[in-house]
C-alpha cells in the first residue's frame, strides 16, 4: 500500500471523530431539507432522502484540520472558501449562498455518502483529491455535472440510481489506488 493510502487509512478515526463532533455541535440548528423552501428539489430526490438530509447555515463552512492530522497534501482544501460541504447526511452552507442549485449539489454528496458509507466515502473523496485536485475529483465532478444539468432543467429521471452507479464505479477505481 502506498504511503498516502496508509496515512489516509490511519487518519480515518480522527477525521470521523471530528465530523461527528461537528454534526453533534450543529444538530440543534440543523433544518430538515424537506422543510426548505426549494420545492424543486422534490422533483428529483425521494422524500426519504429529503427527510433524512439536514442543512445548517453557517458563517464559515467547517472543514477538518487535515494538515494538523498529518495530511499536508490536503492543505489547499483547508484554505478554500467553500460555499458548502457535506458530512454524512448533513450539509453546511455558507450564509448568503443558499439556493436550490447548491442544495441539489450537496444532496448528490448525501447520496454518495449513503451509498459508500463513511469510511469508503472519505477514502474515495481523498483519493480523488490526491489524483485530480478538487475541481476534477470524481465525486465533485459528478456533483458539479449534475448541478449543471439541474440548472438547465435537464436532470435525468433516474437521478439517484445514476448517482449510486457512478459512485460505485468511482469507489472501484479508488480501491485500486488504495491497494
Amino acid at each position: 500500500m502506498n504511503s498516502i493510502a496508509t496515512k489516509l487509512r490511519d487518519s480515518l478515526p480522527i477525521i470521523i471523530a471530528w465530523i461527528d463532533e461537528i454534526i453533534l455541535a450543529h444538530a440543534n440548528v440543523a433544518m430538515q431539507v424537506s422543510d426548505c423552501p426549494f420545492t424543486q428539489l422534490r422533483e428529483h430526490y425521494h422524500k426519504d432522502i429529503l427527510d433524512h438530509s439536514r442543512v445548517v447555515i453557517v458563517p464559515e463552512v467547517p472543514f477538518p484540520p487535515l494538515s494538523r492530522l498529518g495530511l499536508p497534501e490536503f492543505h489547499a482544501m483547508e484554505t478554500m472558501l467553500l460555499d458548502g460541504v457535506t458530512y454524512k447526511n448533513m450539509f453546511f452552507v455558507r450564509d448568503g449562498r443558499q439556493g436550490a442549485s447548491l442544495y441539489f449539489h450537496e444532496l448528490v454528496h448525501v447520496v454518495q455518502w449513503t451509498r459508500l458509507g463513511v469510511n469508503n466515502f472519505l477514502l474515495a473523496y481523498a483519493v480523488g483529491l490526491v489524483q485530480y485536485g478538487y475541481q476534477k475529483s470524481p465525486l465533485e465532478q459528478m456533483a458539479y455535472q449534475l448541478q449543471s444539468r439541474f440548472d438547465r432543467k435537464q436532470v435525468p429521471s433516474n437521478l439517484v440510481k445514476m448517482i449510486e452507479e457512478q459512485t460505485d464505479t468511482i469507489w472501484s477505481v479508488a480501491q485500486s489506488f488504495l491497494a
